[in-house]
């Protein structure tokens, strides 16, 4: 799980796997003061997050449609400011209890944006793992 790659873009295909297998692991999100996710001047709880993309809560009447893309976004992750983000969204559907959620795909990163995303979710999945309360005391 560690050795997974960086770099943002369209993940290829795997003949062996099902069209539905995750490429990504998700880290739960429970706090969002300290993790979320600015789209269009507009801020949105992060449900889960992986090194290449977010999961948010939206409005029934929300702007987002399939393979929008989304320019300029900010990722704040416990203060540590990711900005400048594109992104395309990959997903619109029902949660469990009926609410609109999102799935977005950062695109075209920088390759030290696509690191410090990398870093920090990399700390988050490693203490979800060992059952820490997740955290994250330096940018």
């Amino acid at each position: 799980m560690n050795n997974q790659s960086i770099e943002f873009g369209k993940i290829g295909k795997d003949p062996d796997l099902p069209d539905n297998v995750r490429k990504s692991f998700r880290v739960p999100i429970e706090d969002a003061q300290k993790v979320w996710v600015m789209v269009n001047a507009r801020r949105y709880a992060i449900l889960d997050i992986c090194f290449d993309g977010v999961r948010i809560l939206i409005d029934n009447d929300s702007d987002f449609k399939i393979e929008q893309s989304l320019l300029d976004c900010e990722l704040n992750l416990f203060n540590s400011l990711v900005d400048g983000l594109n992104g395309r969204v990959v997903h619109i559907t029902l949660s469990e209890t009926k609410e609109l959620q999102c799935g977005i795909q950062w695109m075209d990163a920088s390759e030290g944006k696509a690191v410090k995303i990398f870093d920090i979710v990399s700390k988050m999945k490693n203490q979800l793992l060992k059952g820490d309360i997740i955290s994250f005391d330096s940018p």
